[in-house]
This record gives C-alpha cells, sequence and structure tokens, in this order.
C-alpha cells in the first residue's frame, strides 16, 4: 500500500510539473512580440540602472560616497598611478563623518615646465576620464600661467554623471609651482556641506538678525 501511495504521489507530482511548464509555454506563445520586447527591455533597463546607480556612488577605485573615516583608512590608498603619473588621494567628510568629495592631486610642477609637464598631466588625466565617460560637459583651451595665477584654481573640464561630479583644474600650490587637481564628488552632499558651513560661518549675524 505504501509502495503504491508513493507511486501515486510521483505520478501526481510529474503531471503537476508537465502541466505546468505548459502552461508557461503556452503563455508564452499567447503574448505577442511587442510584449515581449517589453519584457526583455525592462529586464536590461533594471540591470542598466543598477549599474548607473552603482555609477554614482563610486568615488574611485573602492571609494564609495557616504564611507565614514575608518572604511576608508581600511583601504589605506593615498597614492594611484593612473597612466603614466601619480597622483595623490585627499578625502573630505561632512561633519557627519561620511566622505562626499575625493581629490587627486598631481606633483607641483615649476612654472618653466607649466606647458609641457603639467600639460602633459593634465591631458593624462582627461583622456583617462574621457574614455569612461566620453565627451565633457565642459572643456577649456590650455592656459597660460598668467590665467592660472589670476583665479588660483581654474577649472578646464567637468563632467556630470546624475549627482557624481567630476571636475580637472589646474591650481597654484604656492610661488612658481603648479598641479592638476581632480575633484570627484557627490553634488546632494557637497550642496548640504556647503550650506552646513555657510550656516557655521554666518552664525553670529544670522543669531542677531534674529533679535530684530
Amino acid at each position: 500500500m505504501k509502495t503504491s501511495a508513493v507511486l501515486l504521489l510521483v505520478a501526481l507530482l510529474f503531471t503537476y510539473c508537465n502541466f505546468s511548464d505548459k502552461t508557461r509555454e503556452n503563455a508564452a506563445q499567447e503574448r505577442t512580440p511587442e510584449e515581449l520586447w517589453k519584457e526583455e527591455k525592462a529586464k536590461q533597463d533594471s540591470i542598466d540602472n543598477l549599474v548607473y546607480d552603482k555609477m554614482q556612488k563610486t568615488a574611485f577605485g573602492d571609494f564609495v560616497f557616504g564611507m565614514n573615516k575608518t572604511q576608508v583608512a581600511e583601504l589605506n590608498v593615498e597614492k594611484e598611478k593612473l597612466g603614466k603619473y601619480n597622483y595623490s588621494l585627499s578625502p573630505r567628510f561632512t561633519n557627519q563623518d561620511e566622505l562626499y568629495q575625493l581629490t587627486l592631486k598631481s606633483s607641483g610642477v615649476k612654472a618653466i615646465k607649466f606647458e609641457s609637464d603639467l600639460s602633459g598631466n593634465y591631458t593624462n588625466l582627461f583622456k583617462i576620464i574621457e574614455t569612461r565617460y566620453g565627451a565633457p560637459l565642459m572643456q577649456k583651451k590650455f592656459p597660460s600661467v598668467f590665467d592660472v595665477q589670476e583665479s588660483n584654481k581654474y577649472l578646464m573640464s567637468k563632467w556630470e554623471q546624475g549627482t557624481k561630479i567630476i571636475a580637472i583644474s589646474l591650481v597654484e600650490n604656492n610661488l612658481n609651482s603648479y598641479a592638476v587637481v581632480c575633484d570627484i564628488f557627490d553634488s546632494n552632499m557637497s550642496a548640504a556641506e556647503k550650506e552646513r558651513l555657510n550656516k557655521f560661518k554666518n552664525k553670529d549675524i544670522t543669531e542677531a538678525a534674529e533679535k530684530f
């Protein structure tokens, strides 16, 4: 009796599986090509969204926006060779101990090599980022040393990928020394931090104004 019951159960399961498979096959056959295309597109869009979301949250390498100081320190990355040049890495955190910006900076170059070494360093970094993200949102021609002296930080090119911003600039370190810097930051976190710092800076004025 027990053997017969087991065989009957197996037969029922087999019949159910076959019925389910045929039901799914029939359902697939009943869908129009347009419906099938929409389904595949929805799947691909979902994958693309996950990839894009991860890209936005990634500052550089294993650095992710929102990391705390301990997590950043555990990565133990202070310098990185990109292409032909080395760059130092400097993180910036919000008052809540969250990484919101990472800056890559080249070694200093004397003014006499401004148009050769510094230009080559900038072009190297520009091509690397362009390869990853395509043409920048804005790009300027390589300036004179006097233009950088006047602005102190001369914005050269900029990319925007959602909330992730990448900006390459030329800076004057000190007298007769110049470098390429690349700021990578989350625009929302950066804006919130700037607002907080401005409020803190103008705290006395704001508190006094409230008395009027």
